[in-house]
Formats: C-alpha cells, sequence, structure tokens
C-alpha cells in the first residue's frame, strides 16, 4: 500500500501504558536483582500486561489514497481498500450519558468491512475497542483525511453535536 497519512491509533493511551509499563518493568527487574522473585514475578507481569496495551494503541493506521493498513512497526494487521470498506463512522465510547449530548466519551472513526445497523453500533460501543474493525481516536485532521478518501456519508453513533 502507497504511503499516506500516518496515525498513532490512540497516543494518549499508548503513552500512558508506555509509562506505566516501564515504571513496572523497572520495579521488576530492581526484584529480580535483589531475588525477591514472588514480587518480580508480580511487577513483570504487570509490565506485560501493560505492554499488551502499549500494542494495542501503538498501532499506526495508515490512510492513503489506496485504502487504510493498520501496522506495527512493519507487519501489517488490517489492510483494506477503499472498495473494501463498506461503513466509516464516528462512535463515542461513553453510551450510557443519561441523555446529556457533551459526555459522549471518547469519539473513535472507525473503519468496517460491513455496513451496521444502529443496534450492531451499539454492541461495537459497549464493546469497545473491537478487534475485528480498524478504528483509530477522532481529531479534526484524522477526519479530515478519512473524508478526503472516503467520499461517501460518515456514519455517526453518540457523538453529540459534532458536526461532520
Amino acid at each position: 500500500m502507497k504511503s499516506g497519512k500516518c496515525y498513532i491509533v490512540n497516543p494518549v493511551k499508548c503513552c500512558l501504558s508506555l509509562v506505566i509499563a516501564l515504571f513496572f518493568a523497572s520495579y521488576g527487574i530492581y526484584y529480580v536483582r535483589n531475588a525477591l522473585w514472588v514480587e518480580s514475578a508480580f511487577f513483570l507481569c504487570m509490565a506485560g500486561l501493560f505492554s499488551m496495551l502499549v500494542y494495542q494503541n501503538a498501532t499506526l493506521l495508515v490512510i492513503s489514497e489506496a485504502g487504510i493498513c493498520l501496522r506495527f512497526f512493519f507487519i501489517s494487521r488490517i489492510q483494506l481498500s477503499w472498495e473494501e470498506i463498506q461503513e466509516v463512522g464516528v462512535i463515542g465510547d461513553r453510551l450510557f450519558n443519561q441523555g446529556k449530548k457533551k459526555h459522549v466519551g471518547t469519539k473513535f472513526i472507525y473503519f468496517s468491512k460491513e455496513k451496521l445497523t444502529e443496534v450492531e453500533r451499539f454492541e461495537l460501543g459497549l464493546k469497545w475497542p473491537p478487534r475485528h474493525i480498524a478504528y483509530l481516536s477522532y481529531s479534526e485532521d484524522r477526519m479530515y483525511w478519512v473524508e478526503f478518501y472516503w467520499r461517501k456519508p460518515i456514519s455517526r453513533y453518540n457523538v453529540g453535536d459534532l458536526c461532520l
């Protein structure tokens, strides 16, 4: 796939997870060096857990004229052309906001191979983050490039007063 605009899926969660993973790893190594095996096992397991979150949130999503590509380092996980994508949408992850349009949580842009119904969008929001759908956190710059290549209507679910 040709190179295009490259975005980290969720830069805030990526940075936080990385800092926490490094914290736990450093304590785990400290405890290994001091032969405290139970403590070292706990801290190294926690470092591993937060490393998985780094992997999930540090994945790059490349948006180009050919389509999208989700990859970590140089290994592609999901690669879709614009013809394969059936729906592009914006979703807020805080579904139970008691009808307050300003409290929608974090907004994400998603790319689905299938057209989703309202019920499927609700389930997608409940089980966020999805494993089978490419997504990235919402920003105006990211949305600009998605709209630039997509050229079809963009679905909205639980996004409050967001104008696209």
